[in-house]
């Protein structure tokens, strides 16, 4: 057998009859081989139109192909392993080694082409000194291969190998993105807002914005032209992905190699304004932002807070929120980016946060998170509690909109967002904190945590708090005077709404109580609490002689016995909520407590009137005050129930 022919028949599905050369001559023979590349068109060199490059296949199409799966024999006593923990051991091998491995048999050799372990072999390796050449394995052996031929590789498309796992960076970097993810836009625009304003109506409330006319003064607009940065980016690396790399060489990615990535790199260089002067000043901070209390330490001594950001097509940012508790603005110089946000404290959905926030569990690309969840998140199809680890976790529809040239997004302290690029773009942001969100800043700070606080050296990280608010005493020691009397101002009035809450108590409390402190009372005014049904009653008490009240039952004591205090209950929510027949019933208890109150009375004044004499007449002159007030509150009560019972009434009409 030729090796054409070995190589034919490699690549037919298990069981099926392989055949034999024909012995009937030249003619038949071609005519036979002209069929079977008719029959079979995934031969090597020859991709699958619209398919994986290799042929990989999720698993749920073994049951509609009929194909047997090659996975159990090719990978022999590796086969238990999960294809994610295969994958891992194998970003552990050098090139050489995982290139030997790629030749011991077909489901080996689609493991060993993942363009994640040749990408990670490139960045590792060659340290971003490298020229891209449209893959990141024919990149790598071009550089690190002696005697490699340029483009020779053409991919082997095998049959009967199915991964989800594999095949699912394959889909997320070539689906397309879908009309219904850019529907929404329900982010504000605004234009012509004062310091002030922007202040008060945005900053204060801590709502995103999207300035149209922040940018309108900015020369990068017109300016920056891929050849204008290149040029001014020229002679010095930009950091991509961690990396440092060639504006050039990055360009030629973002032309090609983009389109391969499930997550294409991303230019996000912090750099750019202090080793390209020129490119500093073709835009300056809006007059809304002016305020960054973080130049208090200098440049040298404050966070990473800028960046310029260039990114091909379908890159951007996954979920995540600002570091250090800042707020951010970022303003988009060319292309176009899609935005999704969610509040403070509302994670997306899919992803989740380690309790101290330091790691975040998430769909490894933009395109995974909005093929599995943006329906979900947009539609609220989700529930509207979900516990997570102990923790309940409020889901809200997202905030959506996309920014255009010349537009810019204001992103509040704490907001999660992500960024998907939906053209080729150019953009520059700054965190930055103003007096509005110092206290959540320095709250952040003060944990000292090597794992929350970013955005310089590992050992200066616990010590930040400490440095900025020392700079702010000695640069902006008014903005600290200003916290602090805020400070003291909200104490003040959460100590006075805590008084007031004293006055107040719980129904139930307050008629166990009640009872107890006046056994020998008639008590309306707690039989009429009694009456509201317990927990959904409301009562209170208060001295009108003047005493000092310590809480709704001393008030109430203290009333009764001087014989000024008052206090009285009544049920709000129970006619409401328990219906017709429940509001009967409070109103009838309520107007028998008040006749029993009634009769009580009566008897008292005719045993009462029997007293003979100066004893006597003081007698009834102390007991005619006592039932004055006990008839008072008995007629509050009787009033009270009556207008229950008119209001009941007009609820059943």
């Amino acid at each position: 057998m030729t090796r054409k022919d070995s190589q034919a028949a490699q690549e037919r599905p298990a069981g099926e009859p392989q055949g034999k050369p024909s012995r009937k001559g030249k003619k038949h023979k071609k005519q036979q081989q002209q069929q079977e590349s008719e029959q079979q068109p995934e031969q090597q060199g020859q991709e699958q139109p619209h398919g994986h490059p290799y042929g990989v296949q999720p698993w749920g199409n073994f049951y509609l192909t009929g194909v047997p799966e090659i996975r159990t024999a090719g990978l022999g006593l590796l086969s238990p392993l999960p294809d994610e923990l295969l994958l891992d051991l194998l970003f552990a091998l050098p090139a050489a080694d995982l290139a030997r491995l790629g030749l011991a048999s077909k489901a080996l050799y689609c493991f060993a082409h993942t363009s994640e372990l040749w990408k990670a072999l490139a960045i590792q390796e060659l340290e971003g000194d490298f020229v891209w050449c449209g893959s990141w394995r024919e990149t790598y052996l071009q550089h690190k291969a002696r005697g490699y031929k340029a483009h020779s590789h053409r991919p082997l498309v095998v049959q009967g190998f199915y991964s989800d796992f594999l095949h699912q960076p394959w889909f997320c970097a070539n689906v397309e993105i879908q009309p219904r993810w850019l529907e929404v836009d329900n982010i504000e625009r605004r234009a012509g807002l004062t310091p002030e304003q922007f202040r008060v109506q945005y900053e204060a409330a801590n709502r995103p914005v999207v300035l149209t006319d922040a940018m309108d003064d900015w020369p990068a607009l017109t300016r920056w032209s891929r050849q204008y940065l290149t040029a001014a980016l020229a002679g010095r690396p930009v950091i991509v992905g961690n990396m440092p790399w060639r504006f050039s060489s990055y360009m030629a990615y973002c032309d090609s190699g983009a389109q391969q990535d499930e997550m294409p790199l991303y230019l996000f260089d912090k750099a750019f304004a202090a080793a390209s002067p020129q490119l500093a000043g073709d835009y300056r901070v809006p007059a809304v932002f002016s305020e960054d209390l973080f130049e208090v330490l200098r440049e040298e001594g404050r966070p990473d807070y800028r960046w310029l950001i260039v990114g091909p097509a379908r890159s951007g940012s996954s979920f995540h929120v600002d570091p250090n508790a800042t707020c951010a603005w970022n303003a988009c110089v060319s292309g176009r980016k899609k935005w999704i946000m969610f509040p403070p404290g509302t994670p997306p959905p899919g992803v989740y946060p380690s309790p101290d926030g330091a790691d975040v569990a998430a769909p490894i690309s933009l395109f995974e998170w909005l093929l599995n969840f943006y329906e979900e998140a947009r539609e609220s199809k989700h529930p509207p509690l979900e516990t997570i680890t102990g923790c309940c976790r409020r889901f809200h529809p997202p905030l959506e909109t996309i920014t255009g040239p010349g537009e810019l997004l204001y992103v509040p302290r704490g907001w999660w967002h992500m960024v998907l690029n939906l053209d080729e773009a150019v953009a520059v942001t700054q965190n930055y904190v103003s007096s509005v969100g110092l206290p959540a800043v320095l709250a952040f700070l003060k944990q000292g945590s090597e794992g929350l606080v970013s955005g310089c050296c590992l050992h200066d990280r616990s010590s930040l708090h400490d440095r900025f608010v020392a700079a702010l005493q000695q640069r902006r020691p008014e903005v600290l005077a200003a916290l602090a009397a805020r400070q003291a101002a909200a104490a003040q009035q959460r100590e006075a709404e805590h008084r007031l809450c004293q006055l107040f108590k719980q129904p139930g409390q307050q008629q166990q109580q009640g009872a107890a402190a006046l056994p020998d009372q008639p008590a309306a005014a707690a039989a009429a609490g009694a009456a509201t049904g317990g927990s959904n009653g409301f009562c209170f008490g208060f001295d009108v002689a003047g005493s000092d009240p310590a809480g709704g039952q001393q008030a109430g004591a203290a009333g009764n016995a001087a014989g000024g205090g008052f206090s009285f209950g009544f049920d709000i929510p129970a006619a409401a909520e328990g219906g017709e027949g429940q509001g009967q019933q409070d109103s009838a208890a309520a107007e028998a407590a008040g006749s029993e109150a009634e009769q009580q009375q009566q008897q008292q004044q005719r045993g009462k009137g029997k007293g003979k004499g100066k004893r006597g007449r003081q007698h009834k002159s102390e007991a005619t005050e006592e039932e004055a007030a006990c008839a008072a509150a008995a007629a509050a009560a009787g009033e009270e129930a009556k207008k229950q019972k008119h209001a009941g009434g007009k609820r059943r009409h």
